[in-house]
C-alpha cells in the first residue's frame, strides 16, 4: 500500500510549479469524509504551488456548510466538459473508486487519461498501481492524512494546518461514527491526537454535525421511526419514505442521513433499511446499516451499489417503494438464516 501511495505522491509532485491542473472527484452527495478529504488535498496542494480543483455535482449539504474553505469547491455542469477535459491532467477519485458514483462528472473523469484513487470502500478487482484502496482504514480521511504526511516527508514542507485539521477531523469523526464503528483503528486515534494540536473547536464541530436540527428534520425523524416495519423475529427493520412526504413537511434528502444508523440501534436488530423514492421515475434509494453477520456492502453490490461492511447504499429501479421494502426485508431475513445455520455447524 505504501508503494501505491508513493506512486500518487510522486505524480502529484510532478505538477509542482506548473500550470497543469489536478481534478479531485469525491462521490456524488459528498459526505463529511469525502468533502473533508477532498478539501484537505486542495489546501495541501496549494501550499506546494500545485493547481487543483475540487469538483462536485452540487453544493455541500447544509450539515457541512460550517466547513472551512468551501469557496475552493467548483460545482460542475455539463457545459464545462470541454474546458476541464483540456485543463485537467490528473483525475484523483477521493472516497470512491468508480466513475459511476460521480454523477454528471463521470464523463469528465473517464476522459482524463491519468487517473488515481484514494478510497476505503469495499471493491472488486485491482484498480492498478495508482489506486490506494484500503478497506482496513477507518475512513478516506485516514488515508489522506497518510498522503499529506508523506508529502511533507518528500518535500520538507509543513502542510498540516488548522483548516486541514478541521476537515480531516470531520472525516474521521463521521466515518467512524464518533469512533464507535468496528472500522475504527488505532491509527484513527493517533491522527486525531495530532489534529487536536491545531486546536479545532471540537464542541462547535460536534454541534454542527450531530446536534443542530431544524423542525423539518425533527418531523421527518418522527415519520421514519413511526413507519418502521420489523421481521417476525425483529432482526430486520425497514422504513420507507415517499417523495411526497418529504415535500409535505419541507424536508430534504440530506435530512435522512443519520436515521438508518439510529434504526440499527434498536435492540436485537441485525440490519436496518431506509428506503426513499428517488426523483427519477421507478427508482428507489436504499441505505443499509448492519451488525454482525450481515455484509451491507456485498448485498448492495448485488444491485450495483457499494459501501462498507456495516454501511452501504444502492439504487433499485423499476420497482415500487412497497415492493422494494418487501424484497429487501425478505432477502435480508434469508441471509441471516443462512448465517445462523453456518454458525451452528
Amino acid at each position: 500500500m505504501y508503494t501505491r501511495l508513493k506512486n500518487i505522491v510522486d505524480t502529484v509532485l510532478s505538477f509542482r510549479d506548473t500550470e497543469e491542473l489536478i481534478g479531485i472527484f469525491p462521490h456524488l452527495g459528498a459526505d463529511g469524509d469525502a468533502l473533508g478529504s477532498g478539501l484537505s488535498l486542495v489546501l495541501a496542494f496549494g501550499k506546494l504551488n500545485i493547481n487543483a480543483v475540487l469538483l462536485l455535482d452540487e453544493e455541500p449539504v447544509s450539515q457541512l456548510q460550517f466547513l472551512p474553505c468551501l469557496d475552493l469547491i467548483k460545482v460542475y455542469t455539463p457545459d464545462m466538459l470541454a474546458e476541464y477535459s483540456e485543463k485537467i491532467k490528473l483525475a484523483l477519485a477521493v472516497d470512491c473508486h468508480q466513475s459511476e458514483r460521480m454523477g454528471i462528472r463521470a464523463k469528465l473523469f473517464q476522459r482524463i487519461s491519468q487517473q488515481a484513487i484514494i478510497d476505503h470502500h469495499v471493491h472488486a478487482g485491482d484498480y492498478g498501481e495508482f489506486a490506494v484502496i484500503d478497506t482496513g482504514a477507518s475512513s478516506t480521511a485516514e488515508l489522506v492524512y497518510n498522503f499529506i504526511e508523506l508529502l511533507e516527508k518528500e518535500t520538507g514542507e509543513e502542510l498540516f494546518s488548522k483548516d486541514i485539521a478541521v476537515l480531516l477531523l470531520v472525516g474521521l469523526v463521521t466515518d467512524t461514527g464518533r469512533f464507535s464503528f468496528p472500522s475504527t483503528t488505532a491509527r484513527s486515534f493517533e491522527q486525531m491526537a495530532r489534529l487536536m494540536e491545531f486546536k479545532p473547536n471540537l464542541t462547535s464541530i460536534h454541534y454542527e454535525l450531530y446536534e443542530r436540527i431544524g423542525l423539518p428534520q425533527m418531523l421527518l425523524r418522527g415519520e421514519v421511526l413511526s413507519r418502521i416495519k420489523a421481521s417476525s423475529d425483529s432482526r430486520v427493520v425497514a422504513s420507507s419514505i415517499p417523495q411526497s412526504l418529504l415535500t409535505k413537511i419541507g424536508a430534504c434528502i440530506d435530512d435522512l442521513d443519520t436515521l438508518p444508523s439510529e434504526m440499527r440501534t434498536i435492540e436485537g436488530v441485525e440490519v436496518a433499511f431506509l428506503l426513499r423514492e428517488a426523483n427519477e421515475t421507478g427508482a428507489v434509494k436504499v441505505n443499509i446499516r448492519s451488525n454482525k453477520c450481515f455484509d451491507s456492502a456485498t448485498y448492495a453490490m448485488k444491485y450495483g451499489g457499494g459501501g462498507h461492511v456495516r454501511a452501504a447504499g444502492m439504487t433499485l429501479r423499476n420497482i415500487s417503494l412497497s415492493e422494494a421494502e418487501d424484497m429487501v426485508m425478505r432477502e435480508a431475513a434469508e441471509i441471516l438464516r443462512k448465517c445462523d445455520s453456518q454458525v451452528d455447524r
